[in-house]
């Protein structure tokens, strides 16, 4: 009976320790769970869905989720991976009451305590409560209340297996190696642009400097001007911009 119990334990620490290592990994996640609190949060407006989580809301945030998802893995000190795992928390916590909804008023303090509880689940060392109610403007008693709420509503279910959290961080993986590309996209559509620009720029200026030389010399001819010109191996004029 012993044996049949240790094995699940055994799997369940490799998988945490597994889950860890890919820390370096989900660096790059950040960005991209923030922007999917974010659009969450517009389509919750958009639909103008109520949620009956109000112990969860709080003021107007005056962070963006970007900047509040950076503030908590630099002050708690998280492992990345937990990112993962809390949005897995809300997604388990939304399919187990479909009145759950994020909003502008408890995204926050809902994806704060996800992280913290996936924080204490996997990493070997985590902030105290004061940290994290620091972390998220809260007092000790409400991050306390809001910890044991959330835990009630997902059943205390925070075992994640290795496949639950592969196929989610593969997910946002995907996510964001759509935006680098789009990112990417965007600076090669303003550096060209740019290069546009100081082409134009440089053919006025070789305007007026050729309007100039006509002026005080005599006009060189179409035919000779090519010759003079820079000529690569083919013969052919040397292109300004390669």
């Amino acid at each position: 009976m012993v044996g049949a119990e240790a094995q699940p334990c055994a799997e369940l620490f490799e998988s945490q320790e597994i889950m860890a290592l890919d820390a370096a990994r989900q660096e790059r996640l950040v960005a991209v769970i923030a922007v999917m609190l974010q659009e969450t949060v517009q389509a919750t407006l958009n639909l103008s869905r109520c949620t009956k989580l109000s112990s969860f809301d709080g003021p107007k945030p005056h962070l963006s989720a970007s900047s509040y998802v950076r503030r908590i893995m630099k002050y708690s000190e998280a492992s990345p991976c937990c990112l993962v795992v809390g949005a897995i928390y809300l997604e388990r916590l939304k399919k187990r009451d479909e009145m759950v909804a994020l909003t502008m008023y408890n995204f926050q303090r809902l994806f704060l305590v996800a992280v913290m509880l996936a924080s204490k689940f996997l990493d070997d060392t985590y902030a105290s409560n004061r940290i994290w109610a620091d972390i998220g403007g809260l007092t000790i008693k409400e991050l306390n209340h809001l910890e044991l709420e959330f835990l009630y509503r997902i059943a205390f279910s925070l075992s994640i297996s290795r496949e639950e959290y592969d196929w989610y961080a593969e997910e946002l993986h995907r996510r964001a190696d759509a935006q680098d590309c789009k990112d990417r996209a965007h600076s090669a559509r303003v550096e060209f642009d740019s290069s546009a620009d100081d082409i134009d720029s440089f053919t006025q200026e070789f305007a007026d400097l050729d309007s100039q030389l006509s002026r005080n010399s005599t006009p060189t001819s179409k035919s000779s001007w090519k010759r003079q010109a820079p000529t690569g191996e083919a013969g052919d004029p040397v292109p300004l911009v390669v």
